[in-house]
C-alpha cells in the first residue's frame, strides 16, 4: 500500500493507493488547543468541574484532582462541542511527537496499546526523565533521544507561556498543518504540499523526529494532481456505487449509524448467491474507507446482504477487521447478531 499526506494550510488529507480515506479540517476541529482555564462551577458527586476557557465558551473535565472555584488551571481539550455536550477537558497536557508522548501528569515510562516489542532497552535510555513518557507503537529506538529533548523543550514553553498570561487564555493552537500531518500518521510513503512555509516547517519537523526528508515533496497544483475537490465533494453523499454495480446506504440516526448494502445495478450474474458473495466482498472494503473518511462514531450496524455460506460470511467479516486496522481511531468489532447485522463501534476523530 502506498500511502500519501498531503497538507495545506487548512486541511491535511490522507490517500492511500491514490484514494482518499481521512482528512481533517483544521477550521472545524479544536482538538489538541490548550488554554489557561478558570474553574467555573465544580461538581464533586460526579468528579467534573466545568471551566471557563474563553469569553463565550466553557468546557468539561472529568478528574480527580481538587479544584476550587476561581482557580485558573491549564486545560487541553480532548473532544470538540457538539449540539448536545460542551467541549471535553482534559488536565493532563500532552505534547505529541512521532516517536513519543509527553504528559504533563505522572512519571516514568509506558508503551502504547499496540507496542509489540521488547521495550527494555527503550525504557533504560528514558529512566529518570521529566514527564510521564509515553512510547508509540512506530517508536524507532535511535530516534527517541532527540526527539525527547525536543518535545521536552516544547513542553516547558507551553508551561512558561500560560505562567506569563494575562487576558489571553489562549497558551497553544493546534493549527499547524505540518506538525499535525507529522505526528499523527504512520506508516507514511510521502508527505506533500505545495506551500513553501509548509514544506520548510515538514523538513524542520522531520529533523526532529528523525524522519526521511526524502519523502517531503513540494508539488504544485496539488487540487488538479490529484483531483482533490472531486475526492473531498464526495465526501457527504448518502450513496456509494461499488465498481461491481452493488450500492452502499449510509444513514443515521440519534442512537446509531446504519449502513445497508444491496446489489444495485450488479444483477448480471446467473448465480444470485455468487452476485451476493461479490457484492459483499466489495463494499466490505469501501465501507471501511467511507466509514474513516465520514468520520463516524459510536455505534455502527452494517446490514450485507444475507449469505447462505458460514464461511463467506466470516470472510466478509475478515475483511472488515483488516481494513480496520489501518484506522488510527479506536475499533471494535462484535461480530453479527442473530438477525445477520454485523455490530461495531468506533471512537470519534
Amino acid at each position: 500500500m502506498n500511502k500519501k499526506v498531503i497538507v495545506k494550510k487548512n486541511m491535511i488529507y490522507v490517500l492511500e493507493d491514490g484514494m482518499l480515506v481521512e482528512f481533517i479540517n483544521l477550521k472545524e476541529t479544536n482538538t489538541g488547543n490548550i488554554y489557561l482555564g478558570k474553574v467555573k462551577e465544580v461538581k464533586k458527586a460526579v468528579g467534573s468541574i466545568f471551566v471557563d476557557i474563553s469569553k463565550k465558551e466553557k468546557g468539561y473535565l472529568q478528574t480527580k484532582k481538587v479544584y476550587n472555584i476561581g482557580e485558573e488551571i491549564l486545560v487541553e481539550i480532548k473532544k470538540d462541542k457538539t449540539d448536545e455536550k460542551l467541549v471535553n477537558l482534559t488536565d493532563n497536557i500532552s505534547v505529541k511527537g512521532k516517536n513519543l508522548i509527553l504528559n504533563l501528569r505522572g512519571e516514568g515510562v509506558k508503551f502504547s496499546e499496540g507496542f509489540d516489542r521488547d521495550g527494555s532497552k527503550i525504557k533504560e535510555m528514558l529512566k529518570g526523565k521529566e514527564y510521564q513518557i509515553i512510547v508509540r507503537e512506530e517508536a524507532e529506538e535511535d530516534k527517541i533521544l532527540k526527539e525527547y529533548e525536543f518535545l521536552n523543550k516544547r513542553m516547558k514553553d507551553l508551561i512558561k507561556r500560560s505562567s506569563g498570561m494575562l487576558n489571553d487564555r489562549d497558551v497553544y493552537i493546534n493549527k499547524d498543518s505540518a506538525y499535525r500531518a507529522l505526528t499523527e500518521n504512520k506508516c507514511v510513503d510521502e508527505y506533500i504540499t505545495e506551500d513553501e512555509t509548509i514544506y520548510n516547517k515538514l523538513e524542520r519537523y522531520a529533523e526532529a523526529f528523525g524522519i526521511n526528508k526524502d519523502g517531503i515533496k513540494l508539488v504544485k497544483d496539488l487540487d488538479i494532481v490529484f483531483d482533490l475537490n472531486k475526492k473531498y465533494s464526495d465526501i457527504g453523499k448518502k450513496y456509494v456505487w461499488l465498481k461491481s454495480g452493488g450500492k452502499i446506504i449510509f444513514d443515521k440516526t440519534e442512537a446509531m449509524n446504519v449502513i445497508d448494502i444491496n446489489t444495485g445495478k450488479n444483477t448480471t450474474s446467473k448465480n444470485l448467491e455468487k452476485n451476493i458473495e461479490k457484492t459483499n466482498i466489495d463494499a466490505a472494503k469501501e465501507i471501511v474507507r467511507q466509514i474513516r473518511l465520514k468520520n463516524l462514531s459510536g455505534i455502527i450496524i452494517i446490514d450485507f446482504i444475507n449469505m447462505k455460506s458460514k464461511e463467506k460470511q466470516q470472510e466478509v467479516l475478515d475483511i472488515v477487521k483488516e481494513e480496520l486496522k489501518k484506522d488510527k481511531n479506536k475499533t471494535a468489532v462484535y461480530g453479527y447478531t442473530k438477525l445477520g447485522l454485523l455490530e461495531m463501534t468506533r471512537e470519534k476523530r
